[in-house]
């Protein structure tokens, strides 16, 4: 699993909007996709409720909260309201972080922003089947993938496990296919939300 002081690295380059608040829901960090889909730079909300500027329904806020609670992830489709006071429609997944004991400190939303005829057809996909580890990734894939997720190239991840660039390369894509995702940033948050260990 991302250690919490791991996401905002991890997600500053992230081609998807990434949120990060505190155990009580309160802001702590956005990366720039977020600004860019918001209007909202950190200053604006840092320390300020979540729900300021999400817009859940309240039967899928309940949802939400439960699954929250019980350590799951969420994902639905709804409204968000940017800065300028407009919304838009967006596919939001939110995940507890834990820490070693397992207790949460800190919740992730990712959001991918949708046009109102996309967000009405969209259904939120379904998790990835989870065989034996999680995924069904090998103990050498987790490995690679838990390097992707410290930012390394594929030529570090080589280096470091002592194997050929394109041997580093074929296990990446592998991951990225076992995990539905469409690049590398996409599989460690794919795998982040399976709260994959060792991640």
């Amino acid at each position: 699993m991302v250690a919490a002081a791991g996401l905002p690295r991890l997600f500053e380059r992230a081609p998807i909007a990434a949120l990060v608040t505190d155990a009580g829901g309160l802001v702590e960090y956005i990366n720039p996709q977020f600004t860019k889909l918001t209007g909202y730079l950190l200053d604006d909300i840092a320390g300020e409720p979540y729900l300021r500027f999400a817009r859940p329904s309240e039967e899928q806020q309940e949802e939400a909260w439960r699954n929250l609670v019980a350590g799951k992830p969420w994902r639905g489709v709804g409204y968000g309201e940017r800065q300028d006071g407009t919304t838009f429609r967006a596919f939001v997944a939110v995940s507890p972080v834990t820490d070693d004991s397992g207790e949460t400190t800190q919740y992730l939303a990712l959001c991918v922003n949708r046009s109102p005829r996309e967000a009405a057809t969209d259904a939120p996909p379904a998790t990835p089947p989870r065989l034996g580890n999680g995924a069904g990734l090998t103990a050498r894939e987790q490995e690679v993938l838990s390097l992707v997720a410290r930012g390394l190239t594929d030529s570090e991840i080589a280096e470091r496990l002592s194997i050929s660039v394109r041997t580093a390369s074929h296990h990446v894509s592998v991951i990225i296919g076992k995990l539905g995702a469409s690049n590398r940033t996409g599989a460690v948050a794919l795998a982040y939300n399976l709260n994959l260990r060792n991640i």
